[in-house]
């Protein structure tokens, strides 16, 4: 028969194994909130880092927006789905401009993949870029 004492500190130990196992799958599955975005076009050191999402995440569907921080009125809406770990959203056609993303949740603090941003404004030379996108929080 185990005595009081041992029994207490080993229901310690399961409930603080529990509540740290909660937290931290918690952490990583919900992508709810306010995330910093930087593109890398790839190939290249060229980054644009002005963005911002911010996301909301109701079972595995995604919507939310990304706006680029220093440019007036550049709110794109967002629609996406998300399956265990991996993500997928595209913005709302705005400005000549739409991204489609495929990435995945690394933790609970960032996000990262690749996106395809494809342009219809006839000033653009090229009709399409791929970047690298990081979502840090």
């Amino acid at each position: 028969m185990i005595s009081a004492a041992p029994r207490k500190i080993t229901i310690l130990f399961l409930a603080i194994a529990l509540v740290a196992g909660l937290s931290g799958c918690t952490r990583k599955s919900d992508v709810t909130g306010k995330w910093n975005g930087k593109m890398t076009l790839e190939g290249s050191s060229k980054a644009i880092t002005d963005l911002a999402y911010d996301l909301f995440q109701k079972d595995g569907e995604l919507s939310g927006a990304m706006v680029f921080t220093k440019v007036e009125g550049s709110a794109m809406k967002l629609n996406g789905k998300r399956t265990g770990d991996e993500l997928a959203f595209s913005t709302e056609h705005k400005r000549g401009l739409t991204l489609h993303f495929k990435g995945a949740v690394k933790s609970g603090s960032r996000i990262e993949g690749t996106a395809v941003l494809v342009y219809s404004d006839p000033k653009v030379p090229v009709k399409q870029d791929t970047v690298v996108l990081e979502l840090t929080r």
